[in-house]
């Protein structure tokens, strides 16, 4: 459908962009990197956000929404990764203020009172150091 002029920045019926959904799909989960590259290589807006209208996730960008979802999934921690590498700016803040060093330093908390951190998460954790995303080391 893209290679026929389908728009990667489409959005639901509630105002969602399409690549946020992308996580939701209950078919192929296996395929949910090669689904959102595709999106991306047809130039679906990396910093896409949730409506404003959304309860939860009111304004999160693609990198925020999929931050999030890490404390359930630790994969979604590497799809942060991957989409910093792809140019997603960790710099936007959502509606509510939180922002992708802000969301980093509560999951790290979570982390270190008797959960523990995904595999995934040390590598974004160090990203975000190295990129000066975080002041210094908390």
């Amino acid at each position: 459908m893209l290679d026929a002029g389908g728009n990667p920045n489409a959005r639901d019926e509630f105002g969602r962009p399409i690549i946020l959904m992308n996580w939701y799909l209950g078919y192929y989960p296996n395929d949910q990197r090669a689904r959102l590259d595709l999106l991306l290589d047809h130039g679906a807006e990396i910093n896409s956000t949730m409506p404003e209208s959304e309860s939860q996730s009111a304004g999160y960008s693609l990198l925020l929404y999929r931050t999030a979802m890490g404390l359930d999934h630790g994969d979604a921690y590497a799809d942060a990764l991957h989409l910093l590498a792809r140019g997603a700016d960790p710099k936007r803040v959502a509606a509510d203020g939180m922002d992708f060093s802000k969301m980093l330093v509560e999951h790290r908390k979570r982390f270190t009172t008797g959960r523990r951190a995904p595999a995934e998460f040390a590598p974004l954790w160090e990203w975000a150091q190295t990129h000066g995303i975080l002041s210094q080391p908390k």
